[in-house]
């Protein structure tokens, strides 16, 4: 990476991750319809008697994506079927009932999906290892019991900052507020604690996803064989590299200080950086290029989808004042250290929030589909349909979670309804919102399931917790709860979408101002 080059400052006082992700998304699809291969699939095509044109359906996908998805699970219910998307192709989606059987099937790849995606052989930027997503679960998640009260002094210590005093009624946007927390939280986490309060590092990891996202956005106007000389001069491609070199050079300042302390740990916990440069991955303690790609590809998966969550959550909670009581007994009665910090183990026990969260999810979700694969090989499904080598599969989550044969009243909102479902004999774990299922399938399934979403049901509980305790909340006066935007498979938090926040007479006894 060439780290000479001047690094380019970011605005993050406006919300361009949603701005440059929107385009990036627009851009793929469009590209995607001109451009990708077509797979022979032997699948009924959904509006394919009504549209001739496979270019045609696979433009309405941008901007209908949801009802195409809707119309294939009403009219082939329990069967795969196939639609156009501009995206990956002629995609075959599977029922639910598949996924068991295709979970672990040797044929078909998660990574390889989204490294064509993200473009990794130009952008840098995809699935991590094995060995990565191993440490996730078998180092970082383990500690967590020792994490959660330091991410909540950490929030304290900024909360104020970012939402602010409102000694009145008065309009918040939270988009770009919760990014930024959430930032310095996941920080914290994948970095350290010296990069969680140093406000370069969180611009910094920002500015790198941001030309990422612009980079494929570029990239995926032009047909395959154009695109590697196109990126190598293009000034997408030296806006990452400013970036990556920006990053870097605070990863090599951290490896130092690592090296001066003799390889221990720069933070207690251990954050990602500490577990990837010991023990089984001691040869990569100095490889600054492999440690700053990580700690990017954390940044940007984990940050956009913690944040996402946050804020469509507390859209549900202005939407749905009569959970706000309700939510905030639970949180004044879980259990706290000796310094007053929330622990893993009152978390675990928000029971009531743990199914406002899962209930906001299902009907909010950031993506229609999930358990995405690409076939490295030819293959069957469950019930013969041949499969054709490189042709996308996934399962259409929305429709699952707006079924109403599983879900009961699918389509209203009900913030108890895990909760009520909990209780019953043998239902302890089976609903929580971690835990992936095939009526749940919002962090995947099988062994590619979120590595990270532990750490990101913590994130979000110690969020919402502060925020009900320092905050009342309600939305504008005679205006419905912001929609939102939907492009492609994609479900994205309003940008603008606003809240009204009024400050608690008990702010200044919780926040650290």
């Amino acid at each position: 990476m060439n780290s000479t080059l001047n690094p380019p400052r970011v605005n993050i006082g406006t919300p361009w991750v949603f701005y440059v992700t929107l385009g990036a998304v627009g851009s793929l699809l469009f590209a995607r319809m001109l451009f990708s291969s077509k797979h022979k699939v032997n699948l009924p095509i959904v509006l394919a008697d009504e549209y001739w044109s496979a270019s045609k359906r696979a433009a309405m996908f941008v901007t209908s994506a949801r009802k195409i998805l809707w119309k294939g699970y009403r009219e082939y219910p329990d069967k795969p079927w196939a639609y156009n998307n501009p995206e990956t192709g002629l995609t075959v989606v599977i029922p639910p009932k598949f996924v068991d059987a295709l979970k672990s099937h040797p044929a078909l790849s998660f990574k390889e999906f989204i490294d064509e995606d993200m473009l990794s052989h130009y952008t840098f930027f995809g699935a991590p290892p094995d060995s990565v997503i191993n440490t996730i679960k078998g180092g970082l998640t383990p500690s967590l019991p020792e994490y959660v009260p330091v991410l909540h002094r950490l929030l304290q210590d900024n909360l104020f900052r970012y939402f602010g005093q409102h000694d009145d009624w008065e309009s918040f946007k939270p988009y770009t507020s919760v990014l930024q927390l959430v930032g310095i939280l996941g920080a914290r986490a994948w970095h350290g604690e010296e990069a969680c309060r140093n406000p370069e590092w969180v611009r910094a990891s920002l500015a790198y996803m941001q030309n990422v996202f612009s980079c494929i956005q570029y990239l995926k106007t032009y047909p395959t064989f154009l695109r590697g000389l196109v990126f190598r001069f293009s000034k997408q491609r030296k806006a990452i590299l400013n970036s990556f070199a920006e990053a870097k050079a605070m990863i090599a300042e951290s490896i130092q200080k690592k090296q001066e302390k003799g390889g221990g740990f720069l933070s207690q916990p251990g954050s990602m950086f500490d577990l990837l440069s010991t023990g089984k991955h001691e040869a990569m303690a100095t490889d600054a290029d492999a440690q700053t790609l990580y700690q990017l590809i954390f940044v940007a998966v984990g940050t956009i989808t913690t944040f996402g969550t946050i804020c469509q959550n507390l859209l549900d909670l202005a939407d749905h004042p009569e959970y706000i009581e309700i939510l905030r007994e639970e949180i004044l009665e879980a259990e706290r250290d000796e310094d007053g910090y929330l622990t893993k183990v009152a978390l675990t026990g928000m029971k009531k929030m743990d199914s406002f969260m899962k209930e906001c999810a299902r009907l909010h979700g950031p993506t229609m589909s999930t358990f995405q694969r690409v076939a490295t090989n030819n293959m069957e499904l469950p019930d013969g349909t041949f499969i054709p080598k490189g042709t996308a599969l996934e399962a259409p989550v929305c429709c699952v979670h707006g079924d109403d044969s599983i879900h009961e009243n699918a389509e209203q909102f009900d913030g108890l309804r895990f909760y009520r479902t909990r209780l019953l004999p043998g239902s302890e774990h089976k609903n929580q919102y971690i835990t992936p299922s095939l009526s749940s399938l919002n962090f995947g399934y099988g062994r590619h399931a979120c590595p990270g979403r532990f750490l990101g049901d913590c994130i979000v509980k110690l969020v919402l917790s502060e925020v009900l305790l320092n905050y009342d909340i309600k939305l504008p006066e005679g205006r419905p709860r912001a929609k939102n935007v939907e492009v492609g498979i994609i479900v994205f938090t309003d940008p603008m979408s606003e809240i009204m926040l009024k400050s608690k007479d008990s702010v200044s006894a919780t926040m650290k101002i």
